[in-house]
This record gives C-alpha cells, structure tokens and sequence, in this order.
C-alpha cells in the first residue's frame, strides 16, 4: 500500500483482518523523498518491488520477505545514477565510449514483480522478474549493418524487465543475513517508436503486467525455470488502441530463450518480419543447452609462403573444447547433461585435416577471417586490445581496436544478429607494454649496445623491462 502523510510519502505492508498491523517497507525514515505511485507485490507476497528516490535520483528497488517472515530493508536494483559518484554503465556502453544508463524512471507507472520458488530451499536460485517503464540515457551503439538503427536499444522511454538474483555472499565466513540482490539479464520488451503490428507505438501503460508463464501451454516445457515470466502492456500506437502479451521461456536455461531455438524461430534483429539468424538451421534445440562462438584470428605472420608463426587454432584444439563441454553434468533441476558448442570458425581445416567449425548445421559459415590492420587488410596487426578505434598507439607497433575487429568481421551477413546469441574469440598475438607508473603512459628506450645472447638497454628510471617482450622498432645490424 502506498501512503502519504505530513512526513512525506511510504509504502507499507499490512493486512486485511488487521490493517492496523503493519509494516513500512519504504518512506522518509528510510531515506526516501518520493516515491512511484503503483508499487507492486508478487502473488505469494514475498517481493516488494517500487521506484523511489533518495535523493540520488530515481531508482528500482525490492524488498523480500526473509526467514523471519519480515520484510528487510529495500534494496536498488538499477538507477540511482545522480549520486556524486557518476552514473554507472547499467547498459553498457555507447560508441565513444559513454556510460549508458537509465536517466529517468516513470514514476507513475506500475511496476510489476514475478516470484516463482524454485530448489532449493530459500531465494537462491528463485526466479524473481521485475518489469518497468523507465528511459536510458542514451541510445546503444549503433548497428554496423544498418546505419541509424541501433544494435540494442534505443533512447526513447520503454518497457523492459530484468531478472533479479537474491543470493547469499560468497564469503563462507559471513553472516547468512542479509541476502545480495544482483540486476541480471536486463532486456528491452519494447520502446516508444517501434513498430507494433505494422503501426508505430506512441506510449505504454501498465497495470497488472507480469507473472509467471504457465508451463501447461501446449508447446511449453512443462518445468518452470528461472527467468521463464510473461509480460502483458496497454500501447497507443499509429493505428489504435492496443493489448499485447508476450512469453520468455529459455527450458534448458542457456540464456537463448525458446523461440530463438525453435524450427521456424529465429532472430529477426529489425522487425520486417525476416528471420536475420536461424539457430536451429545451426542445430540448437531448446531442451539442450548451447552455446554458439565465432572464431577468427589474426593472420600469419612472415612470408605467405614460409609464415614464421599461425594464430590458427592448433589441431584439435576445437574438438576437446568441444568434449570438455559436452561431458558438463546435469543440472540439480534436471536439465540434462552436457552442453553442445556450435563453433562457426569457417570452412577451413587444422592442420591434422579437421574442420574448424563445429555443429553448425547447414548454414553458410562466416568465421575463420585473418584479421588485417585497418586499412591494409595483409598486414597483421602487433596488439589487438579493449578500447576505442585509435586510443592505444606505438611507435613501430600496429595497434586494432577490438571494437573495430568486432564490427568489421563479426555477424556480416546476418545484420549483426550474432551480437544477441554468440560470443566472440580473436585469436591474436600476446604483446604488453612497459607503462610509466606516473603518467601511465608506455614507455620506449634506446638500446645502448647488444650481443649474440644480450641486450643493454637505456629506460627511463624505476621501469624494469624483465619478464617483458622487448620489440625492435627501428635500427639496423
């Protein structure tokens, strides 16, 4: 119940028989100066989940009901991004490398909470939804296949979910209480500007909007798992008036949901109706857990004809990590052993005369590229490294971004839908650098004189170059 007195406004807990008897959950004792106007209880009534602000700016929170059947202290979930401390990158990061982040949260919005028990005993390992209507900062960054469109998301105002985790601390020596809430497998359900049927949606309302999925459905698996909710929502859009449903239902819960898996499913990343990435064309299946990695490397180093050295999987290297995978055991909540890796490392072979990639199906492959320097694609690059395109530079040392690896050579030819279904592995060269301690800059020296079996070297004070690669830019003899 949301309540508003002469101290400011609260959210309690109470009773019907005896609705005197109550608890407060969220109010100015607790440190809050306002708070959403449609707080949200689960079914079983042992989640509280609600927007406030404690003067932090707004921000999700929950509250549960612990062991001694008392409501703890609410917790933050996302937001809360004014604090002196800066904002914090809840999505991610943007092109040039700002944080993105939910800048506002509707306040008068319902917020809806699912809390599904599931083994063990306790909270830890319970599905536990959150949906709400709030606004990011900024858009993700774009589409490399599709210029204007984002990859993820977009700025506009939006419906989304996030699963919530409430799990003991790691540390075995800490008191059980009280649990840690941790924002897991935040999704954008759908934005202000998207199409719906055709037509383009113009707000959202909510009212009683997310619950468990029933797993009696013809076609669903009939255990529940951790993260499986549905979400209902009202929208305005060009066209009228309109009530959506949607499911999320991952059965082997490998963080690829059902219908991704499904023949006849399948990844459509810009909502024509298309079918971008087909994952069961790639022999996924929605009962067994998959994972799905392109592999590419960086390319030879030396003559073409005599390279010194290959960054090329070594023979057999795929194959056990594929064995080492499938003999995973079983799952507590019986799902079954073993997990399948898909390996897309294009149609190349070791050189023991096996292929590179690994159950992939039928599809056309797309990974084994030999990774180029920007520019001239036959030149192996020194350091591939995580940054933006152009921030870490060597004299004599060719330098590429991970960042522009990724959009030049990573899910070309299915609109970058990979980007929500594989990860990604550059095989590349191990190379550091010696960094000032001061500046953080890296440093270069002269060598001052050499021999058959020794280099002396002249650096600046307090840098020790041992247990370094020293790379020769220049000279001669």
């Amino acid at each position: 119940m949301l309540y508003h007195d002469a101290a400011g406004p609260g959210i309690i807990s109470t009773t019907f028989n005896t609705p005197t008897a109550y608890t407060t959950i969220a109010g100015p004792s607790q440190g809050f100066t306002s708070l959403g106007l449609s707080p949200s209880i689960s079914d079983d009534g042992n989640v509280i989940a609600f927007v406030g602000d404690r003067g932090n700016g707004r921000g999700l929170f929950i509250s549960y009901r612990d062991s001694a059947n008392v409501y703890t202290s609410p917790q933050k979930v996302l937001g809360e991004n004014l604090s002196s401390a800066g904002p914090s990158a809840e999505l991610g990061y943007g092109d040039t490398g700002q944080a993105i982040y939910f800048s506002d949260f509707m306040i008068d919005a319902r917020v809806g909470v699912t809390h599904v028990p599931l083994p063990p005993a306790g909270y830890t390992g319970d599905s536990v939804v959150i949906s709400f209507i709030a606004t990011p900062s900024g858009q993700s960054r774009g589409n490399p296949s599709i210029p204007g469109r984002p990859l993820f998301f977009s700025a506009a105002e939006g419906l989304w979910s996030v699963r919530v985790d409430i799990e003991s601390e790691l540390n075995p020596s800490a008191p059980p209480s009280p649990l840690h809430v941790h924002a897991h497998a935040l999704r954008p359900v759908i934005q202000l500007g998207e199409a719906l049927d055709g037509d383009a949606i113009t707000s959202l309302r909510l009212y009683d909007p997310i619950s468990g999925v029933p797993r009696s459905l013809p076609g669903n698996p009939s255990t529940q798992r951790k993260d499986d909710h549905r979400i209902a929502y009202w929208a305005d859009t060009t066209g009228g008036q309109v009530v959506a449903v949607a499911d999320y239902l991952d059965s082997d819960e490998d963080g690829l949901p059902d219908h991704w898996e499904r023949a006849g499913g399948g990844i459509d990343i810009d909502g024509d109706g298309g079918v971008d990435l087909d994952l069961n064309a790639m022999n996924a299946n929605p009962l067994v857990r998959d994972i799905f990695v392109e592999i590419d490397w960086v390319r030879p180093r030396g003559s073409t004809s005599v390279p010194k050295w290959s960054n090329e999987p070594a023979p057999g290297a795929i194959a056990s990590l594929a064995a080492m995978f499938a003999n995973a055991p079983a799952l507590s909540n019986g799902i079954p052993a073993g997990i399948v890796l898909h390996v897309d490392a294009g149609r190349g072979k070791d050189a023991s005369r096996k292929d590179f990639s690994l159950n992939m199906g039928s599809v056309t492959l797309q990974g084994g590229d030999l990774i180029g320097v920007a520019g001239q694609p036959a030149l192996p690059p020194d350091v591939v490294y995580f940054g933006l395109p152009g921030s870490l530079t060597f004299p004599g040392t060719q330098t590429r971004a991970m960042h522009e690896i990724k959009d030049t050579y990573f899910g070309t030819t299915d609109k970058r839908a990979r980007e929500f279904a594989f990860h990604y592995i550059v095989v590349a060269d191990a190379i550091d650098f010696l960094l000032d301690q001061i500046t953080g800059a890296t440093v270069a020296g002269n060598i001052t004189a050499s021999t058959s079996t020794t280099v002396g070297m002249s650096l600046p004070a307090g840098v020790d170059p041992r247990g370094h690669l020293i790379r020769i830019t220049s000279g001669s003899g």
